[in-house]
């Protein structure tokens, strides 16, 4: 619940899940800027508590966030997408390694 995804190709989403289209005062934004800028909204503040949790859309949608001027928001895409890469980086380092580990394990017993 409140979880962020980005997803690079074209997708169908279930029922239970919500996704964003960009107003066109706001096209000239990069998409990826609003990923970033949601993932930082804390959306899962807004779940409610319920036999099958849910985001409360009303609560979401009134959150507010803070939108930075062009130049701003290309210096943040740019530093966002240094640490993405470093995360993407040091997930597939520790997934290598736990394969590793298995295929070790595996040869001693």
């Amino acid at each position: 619940v409140g979880q962020v995804t980005w997803v690079n190709n074209n997708f169908w989403t279930t029922d239970t899940a919500y996704y964003i289209t960009v107003k066109e005062e706001y096209s000239k934004i990069p998409l990826k800027f609003f990923y970033y800028l949601l993932k930082a909204a804390n959306l899962v503040k807004h779940s409610i508590a319920t036999a099958v949790p849910g985001l409360n859309r009303d609560d979401a949608l009134m959150t507010k966030v803070y939108l930075p001027n062009e130049i701003e928001l290309h210096q943040y895409l740019m530093k966002f997408q240094v640490m993405d890469d470093k995360i993407n980086d040091l997930e597939s380092k520790i997934s290598s390694s736990k394969a590793l580990q298995k295929s070790l394990i595996n040869q001693v017993f």
